[in-house]
């Protein structure tokens, strides 16, 4: 869980993650996105004599972004699953954009409260469980249904009369930008959920409860750009050009894909900093015997996981290990996969 993490307060510090493009926000950063942000800073800079406080602004935050949208937790102290959805109809006018937008920003909720030492927030994060998986699951077919319109664009509707030529011919880029950024939003969302199930009740409850709460709910589902370069690319002609010279390796998250970089078909070194995580975290990382030259996957232990019954336990990282722990774009990718682990079996 600490690489998402991490994710989200890159996000935060440099306006960019390996989940948020550098252009999705650029020019238009709903409020919603700006609660989430300012939020993910509060909790950045907690204090034991704040965290109560901070606590509750999550939590106040999370209300706000569901009343917004129509959707009322209706009693948190009975069921942590009392919830009413109300129809998508009463928000007719929601564009990809904005879809995206109220996504991500449930998703820093979701991280903060469903990981947080207090009982009472993770409680109220599992009654949003749902909320989340049908908010990713309408962002989805909204991607699947709309061809690409200027109510699609990453642009403010202030400036839509007056774009540039060069703003123009940037749709087919942000097209695709909105495109994979939802689907990495749905492999995020998902993990988080996963991996707190995984704790909470191990590893058959945490795939029984997490195909039931969302619909294809497997990460490995959703493909994805697997190839590093498309999602770096800093303006529409590095990006079209590498889309003309280049297999953005829209791949599934699956053992296909490991099989393809244990036999080196795809090499490690073209994979994206999101698929290298993703494929550690799922399958284990590599490892390199030097007796033979094969490489096998060295599994994740279970005893590296936080004990679920250690309820109180805040398994996100403190104040002064977020400071030391940083992931980048190509800081921490290498230990990730094993590239450095040479040592014989």
């Amino acid at each position: 869980m600490a690489p998402i993490y991490l994710w989200f307060e890159q996000w935060l510090h440099t306006g960019s993650s390996p989940f948020v493009h550098q252009e999705l926000y650029r020019y238009r950063l709903p409020r919603c996105t700006q609660d989430a942000l300012s939020t993910i800073s509060v909790y950045t800079q907690r204090t034991p004599a704040r965290t109560p406080f901070i606590l509750q602004l999550i939590e106040s935050r999370a209300t706000q972004l569901l009343a917004d949208y129509n959707v009322v937790a209706l009693d948190h102290s009975s069921s942590a699953r009392s919830i009413k959805l109300l129809p998508l109809s009463i928000n007719p006018d929601i564009d990809t954009h904005e879809h995206l937008s109220r996504v991500h920003a449930l998703a820093v909720y979701q991280l903060l409260s469903l990981f947080s030492p207090s009982p009472d927030l993770r409680c109220r994060g599992e009654a949003r469980i749902p909320i989340l998986a049908d908010w990713m699951q309408q962002l989805l077919a909204r991607c699947r249904s709309h061809h690409p319109t200027s109510e699609d664009s990453l642009y403010p509707p202030t400036q839509e009369s007056g774009r540039s030529s060069g703003q123009a011919q940037n749709q087919l880029w942000h097209t695709w930008i909105q495109a994979e950024s939802a689907r990495r939003a749905f492999i995020i969302g998902t993990t988080i959920h996963s991996l707190y199930m995984l704790l909470r009740d191990g590893i058959g409850s945490a795939a029984s409860a997490r195909n039931h709460l969302v619909p294809g709910g497997c990460i490995g589902a959703m493909p994805f750009t697997t190839r590093k370069g498309p999602w770096q690319a800093s303006s529409h002609a590095k990006w079209e050009q590498l889309a003309v010279d280049v297999d953005f390796g829209l791949r599934h998250l699956d053992q296909t894909l490991m099989r393809e970089v244990l036999k080196g078909d795809t090499k490690e070194s073209e994979l994206d900093i999101f698929a290298k995580v993703f494929l550690a975290g799922t399958f284990g990382k590599l490892k390199r015997r030097q007796t033979n030259g094969v490489r096998e996957v060295q599994p994740l232990k279970a005893d590296a996981l936080p004990d679920p019954e250690e309820s109180d336990a805040n398994v996100l990282p403190g104040v002064d290990e977020q400071a030391e722990r940083r992931i980048s774009e190509d800081e921490g990718a290498d230990e990730l996969m094993g590239d450095n682990d040479s040592s014989d079996d």
